[in-house]
């Protein structure tokens, strides 16, 4: 304890201020602010000293103020201490004066580094008690952004001119909560956030209107959309500062073997936020394939989940020339979100680095088809060969047949059409059906596996295969596809 503790007049001093009803609560205060995760990357990366260090102001930080809760003496220090290691010391006041309490202290600047501040008292106004003063260290201190990505905090602690610590009492008076051993000044949280708003639902049509190919159209017509957005990422505080967008990139992912390069402007049309452009797609066509579009320009992010921010991509199946058949399928969503680092830059030339917004593999919706899908895996062919497919329908509704097969040692799919009905309640055996639909090529000496849709409900349908060669008999095993 400081050696002026024990002076008659403080004492009396200490005991009035209590019986007065002075709070006498340490610690200290102070209303933190809060920056993005993007900004603080951005400013910490900055090419020149000047450029990497902001004010606590700036970054929505009040002052900071400390509550003496002891008797404080001549050359009695109190220390400031920045857990990040990020204090720019250059920017500290040379001396603090107390404030409100009955005693005046004047505070200089003893030591500092990047990771505190100590002040020594170099003056007492006159022998009254120091409990309950104040010591503000102005916001308009720097911190250097390039050690602060994770936050800034300051702790508050004293001792006497010999070393010893006190006034560390950690009792708090529970009304006032706004002083504790320490503070937190600048919060650091993620920026952006993004969601998917409407999710792919085609249905895949298997008998369509006149004048469309079956399974090349959904019910409800030639196209699909999807919509997405990236918008500010909803906090408790808002941002003091943020950084500047430069594109949001999002990748829808899925079978997209159906799709070529050549039709891709003409099956995907992507759009994006007013105040930013959409580019071209960029699409990887293959069963586990792509199709990526960027929204360039600071408008691409909405600045609340409720305003703005968000882009489609509507898929036009009809587009693609040639097409016979869409996959059903499963499709998955990520963006990433660019912005420009340094900070400072803009354009076309400005140097970029990327935040992820929406996680890998978010569900997007699916392509789903109106009846029963049933995959063959292997049916041989051959003069010598006979083959048994029948289809049981149990439901009351007459389905309409539609195969697909691929050949041996092929990636592609042959779309073969309607090949016939089935009647409800009913089996029928399709075999006779698929042949006289297969290539001549096919039918002599083909080994295929089929994909067989029926428009009835799904539940209600089966299908049993087998194959014959001479007095042998093979069943093959079928697998429901949806």
């Amino acid at each position: 304890m400081s050696t002026q503790k024990n002076l008659v007049a403080l004492t009396v001093g200490a005991i009035v201020a209590a019986s007065a009803g002075v709070v006498l609560a340490g610690g200290v205060s102070a209303t933190g602010g809060r920056v993005s995760t993007q900004y603080a990357a951005a400013v910490g990366a900055a090419t020149t000293t000047a450029a990497r260090q902001v004010t606590l102001a700036d970054l929505g930080s009040t002052a900071i103020t400390a509550r003496l809760n002891a008797e404080y003496a001549l050359n009695d220090t109190i220390t400031f201490t920045f857990g990040c290691g990020c204090l720019v010391d250059t920017s500290l006041p040379s001396t603090l004066t107390s404030t409100g309490g009955t005693n005046v202290l004047t505070f200089a600047l003893l030591n500092s580094s990047a990771s505190a501040a100590t002040y020594r008292v170099t003056n007492r106004l006159n022998a009254d008690s120091t409990k309950n003063a104040e010591v503000v260290l102005p916001n308009t201190v720097k911190v250097d952004m390039s050690g602060a990505g994770s936050g800034v905090s300051v702790a508050f602690s004293a001792a006497t001119s010999a070393g010893a610590a006190f006034d560390t009492s950690l009792t708090f008076d529970p009304t006032t909560s706004s002083f504790a051993a320490s503070k937190t000044l600048v919060t650091v949280s993620n920026q952006f956030a993004g969601s998917v708003v409407t999710s792919l639902d085609g249905i895949i049509d298997v008998n369509p209107a006149a004048g469309t190919t079956p399974l090349t159209t959904f019910t409800t017509g030639t196209s699909d959309v999807f919509t997405v957005k990236t918008h500010q990422a909803t906090v408790t505080t808002a941002f003091a500062k943020t950084a500047d967008v430069s594109a949001v990139t999002y990748t829808l992912s899925g079978d997209f073997s159906w799709a070529t390069e050549a039709k891709k402007a003409s099956v995907f049309a992507p759009s994006c936020p007013t105040g930013s452009n959409a580019s071209a797609v960029t699409l990887v066509a293959s069963a586990t394939g792509s199709v990526s579009w960027n929204c360039v320009g600071r408008d691409a992010v909405g600045e609340s989940s409720s305003s703005g921010g968000s882009s489609s991509l509507t898929i036009s199946a009809a587009g693609q020339t040639g097409l016979t058949a869409l996959p059903t399928a499963t499709f998955t969503v990520a963006s990433s979100t660019s912005y420009f680092s340094p900070s400072g830059q803009s354009g076309a030339t400005g140097t970029t680095t990327s935040s992820s917004t929406i996680a890998a593999n978010t569900a997007a919706g699916s392509w789903t088809i109106n009846g029963a899908q049933i995959f063959v895996p292997y049916m041989p062919y051959g003069s010598t060969i006979d083959q048994v497919i029948y289809v049981a329908n149990k439901s009351s509704v007459t389905g309409d047949i539609s195969v697909q097969y691929i050949g041996t040692d092929t990636t592609s799919v042959v779309n073969l059409g309607k090949v016939g009905s089935v009647s409800g309640r009913s089996t029928l055996n399709i075999s006779p059906l698929i042949k006289a639909a297969l290539p001549a090529a096919a039918q002599a000496s083909g080994r295929l596996a089929f994909i067989i849709t029926i428009n009835a409900p799904a539940n209600d349908v089966d299908i049993l295969a087998s194959y014959r060669i001479g007095d042998d008999r093979a069943f093959v095993q079928t697998r429901k596809l949806n």
